[in-house]
């Protein structure tokens, strides 16, 4: 067996997963929406331990990446053992969650950019080291690109927040 056969089972199994939990999300997005017509703001979806006309699966695969998904999109979700999530869209709620995330977003941030700055002062000190002959007390190495990196980070985080306060808004 040559491992291109092998890597080809593995894209497979992997698609396959990933469209039963796109299936299974549909299925729960129409629950979400059916309780929220009849006011309420909560709900107990059970992951099926089978499903017709499809492989047999990790349940507690699917109840994580389900679980990550719909935490995702702003809803608060608990997930339980035995394949069952517990999923609240209550405003009130929401809002608290998002702010959380807001503030967490923020602390990261703050760290990420002190841990920039240490290392680019270490690197600047320690320069003369790796580069003997170099008078200049800074010139571009790795460290331009890790500093890029955590600048993507940053954005992303700030991305996030932006989404967050969107939905703060609604």
């Amino acid at each position: 067996m040559k491992v291109e056969e092998v890597l080809k089972i593995h894209k497979e199994r992997d698609r396959r997963h990933r469209q039963i939990v796109t299936d299974l999300s549909e299925k729960i997005y129409a629950k979400i929406l059916h309780y929220a017509k009849n006011h309420k703001q909560e709900c107990i979806y059970s992951v099926p331990s089978v499903i017709a006309g499809m492989p047999l699966f990790n349940i507690s695969d699917i109840t994580m990446d389900l679980y990550k998904k719909l935490d995702k999109d702003g809803y608060i979700v608990t997930a339980y053992n035995d394949g069952r999530l517990h999923i609240n869209w209550k405003e009130s709620d929401v809002k608290k969650k998002a702010e959380g995330e807001a503030y967490m977003i923020d602390q990261e941030k703050n760290r990420i950019k002190n841990i920039s700055k240490k290392k680019k002062t270490v690197d600047q000190k320690f320069d003369f080291l790796a580069n003997p002959e170099k008078k200049s007390k800074y010139t571009k190495t790795a460290a331009d690109g890790w500093e890029k990196k955590v600048n993507k980070i940053i954005k992303d985080g700030e991305q996030r927040k932006k989404q967050i306060s969107n939905l703060l808004k609604k």
